[in-house]
C-alpha cells in the first residue's frame, strides 16, 4: 500500500516540491499519516477534507498548501486505487 501511495503522491506532487528538485522520497514521511486518515474516513469526501486539513496543519496554513480542489483530486485518486 505504501508504495502505491508513494507513487500517487510523487505523480501528483501536490506541493510542487519534486518539480523544484526535491528528492523522490520527499513525501514519504507523510504516508503513514495519510494511511491513517484514509482508514479513519468513512467516505471519500471525508478523506478529502481531512487530507486538506492535514496539509494545512503541517504547513501552518501557508500559501504553499494551495487550493482544496487539488487535495480533493489527490484524495479521490488514493481512495479509488486503495479502497
Amino acid at each position: 500500500m505504501n508504495e502505491k501511495i508513494k507513487k500517487i503522491l510523487h505523480d501528483a506532487d501536490i506541493l510542487r516540491l519534486i518539480e523544484q528538485g526535491a528528492p523522490d522520497d520527499e513525501y514519504d514521511l507523510e504516508i503513514p499519516q495519510i494511511v491513517k486518515i484514509m482508514n479513519d474516513s468513512l467516505t471519500q469526501e471525508e478523506f478529502s477534507v481531512k487530507l486538506f486539513q492535514f496539509y494545512q496543519e503541517i504547513l501552518g496554513h501557508s500559501d504553499i498548501v494551495g487550493e482544496y480542489k487539488a487535495y480533493e483530486s489527490l484524495a479521490r485518486n488514493i481512495w479509488m486505487k486503495l479502497r
